[in-house]
């Protein structure tokens, strides 16, 4: 009996469900996984409609979260939407639904009845899921570069690329795009993790360290824009909310504070700017030379050219986005246009979900295709649903109401955050768990300018680390410790 009640309570718990879901969808962008993870998944996700149902009935915790009647009504707006849209995309509808409030209702709330030292504890845990399984996935991948292998793995009707491909690493990732935004993610959680467990900058463990190493690594391999765009957008809110105002507080010397905020920019813009490029050179010789290195030990085979003459010059790679000529935005300006095409057509509720041309011909009656170009068609099929703009996305999924829904919901959060952290009068270790966690919301929005992840993207690990991070913030805001500092109020 007592067996089976810890059992069940470990079931409805919603810290276990976060952390297994989260390795899952970690998985999930994986091919070389080779699908281990699906019926899990399955599993998960009337898992979750279970814990949302027993909830519901009995405790009704998940209405406790901060802002939840606007997730209600976004949940009613979708419902609408599935309604209205129900004769092409009724199926599609419910299993998004399920999805979004899987997100609303479990990734989101915290149970407020937990110790300050419970929610540590949950968090942290949370946070190892995703750097260790992120740690090796990064670290195979720069291995796979190192050693210059690459396959292709069949998903589907199309094979996904891994290693190094193209100019880029894909490694064991869907995309270079998803692994370095992984990284990115992973590295901001190994600083939070430390700053919980040690409440101090001095004192770094050592595994947290080779993993930002590892994760620095496969960001220049994979020249992610967005990932770039994601890391200024946080580095420089920290440099001007965190390390700026410390000297400030630390030192009393005007020329002293200049100098050293002077040097901390110049040395992030120098490193930005200056040193990534040099390395990625120097990381560009690297395979050759390996290649080099195995075959005249005889572990691999020359090839015709070497045995032709001793060749000495190693080979260099090309280690780029996509060639210097290419469009900026890699295609995304003609889904975007393709996209707010098809707003025009569904402007109030949206379409319910965005794959119109699921097998090329299921769904494509759904949108009039007169009002339509050439290029809108081709760029809406080749999108295959993903409008790489969360705000387009959501637009074309749920309309202006769903919109204007969620916007508010976030808009409210981000005047909270803002508000507290301008209100501190002191910088302690407390104050800067609270900023890099805002800032992190903050860079996953600039972020979400160019992909599409924090709704309406399912299984989605970023989506997981944002609406969560969005609660704990909820929950810091008011307590008075986290570490050792207190939190001025």
């Amino acid at each position: 009996m007592q067996n089976s009640l810890k059992i069940k309570n470990w079931v409805l718990n919603w810290d276990n469900f976060r952390k297994v879901y989260l390795f899952l969808c970690l998985v999930y962008f994986m091919p070389s996984s080779f699908d281990i993870e699906k019926y899990p998944l399955w599993i998960c996700f009337f898992w979750g409609i279970s814990i949302i149902a027993i909830d519901f009935f009995t405790r009704r915790e998940m209405f406790k979260s901060k802002y939840w009647y606007i997730l209600i009504l976004m949940s009613l707006v979708y419902l609408l939407s599935i309604a209205v849209n129900y004769k092409f995309q009724l199926v599609r509808g419910i299993y998004n639904f399920v999805y979004l409030v899987t997100t609303f209702f479990i990734i989101y709330p915290i149970n407020t009845k937990q110790s300050t030292e419970e929610v540590k504890k949950n968090m942290t845990q949370f946070n190892n899921v995703l750097i260790y399984t992120v740690f090796i996935a990064g670290l195979i991948s720069v291995l796979m570069f190192i050693f210059n292998i690459s396959y292709f793995v069949p998903i589907s009707a199309a094979n996904a690329r891994q290693g190094f491909v193209a100019s880029r690493l894909f490694g064991v990732y869907t995309s270079p795009n998803i692994g370095a935004i992984f990284g990115f993610l992973s590295i901001v959680l190994s600083i939070l993790n430390n700053l919980i467990k040690r409440g101090t900058w001095y004192k770094f463990t050592k595994f947290y360290l080779a993993n930002i190493v590892v994760q620095s690594l496969y960001f220049i391999l994979a020249s992610s824009r967005g990932t770039e765009l994601t890391i200024m957008v946080f580095s420089l809110l920290s440099l001007l909310f965190i390390v700026v105002p410390y000297f400030i507080q630390t030192y009393k010397k005007k020329s002293e504070i200049i100098f050293r905020t002077l040097l901390v920019f110049l040395l992030f813009f120098g490193i930005s700017l200056g040193f990534t490029g040099v390395l990625k050179e120097g990381l560009s010789y690297v395979p050759g030379l390996v290649q080099q290195s195995l075959t005249k030990i005889g572990i691999n085979e020359p090839t015709a050219d070497e045995n032709a003459s001793d060749k000495e010059n190693v080979d260099k790679i090309t280690i780029q986005h996509s060639p210097e000529d290419a469009e900026l935005s890699s295609g995304r300006f003609t889904i975007w246009k393709a996209a707010v095409n098809v707003i025009k057509q569904f402007p109030i509720l949206g379409t319910t979900d965005s794959y119109f041309y699921r097998n090329d011909i299921e769904y494509n009656a759904q949108i009039d295709e007169s009002k339509l170009s050439e290029l809108d068609i081709n760029e809406l099929k080749r999108a295959h649903g993903n409008m790489h703009n969360v705000y387009i996305q959501t637009l074309v999924m749920s309309g202006i109401l769903g919109f204007a829904t969620i916007a508010i919901f976030i808009v409210l959060h981000l005047k909270d955050n803002l508000i507290f952290l301008l209100k501190q009068r002191k910088i302690t270790i407390d104050y800067q768990i609270i900023a890099m966690m805002f800032f992190l919301i903050l860079a996953l929005l600039v972020e979400d300018l160019v992909e599409s992840h924090i709704i309406f993207n399912i299984k989605d690990v970023v989506s997981i680390v944002f609406w969560y991070y969005l609660s704990l913030l909820n929950y810091f805001r008011t307590e008075k410790k986290i570490v050792d500092g207190v939190i001025e109020k």
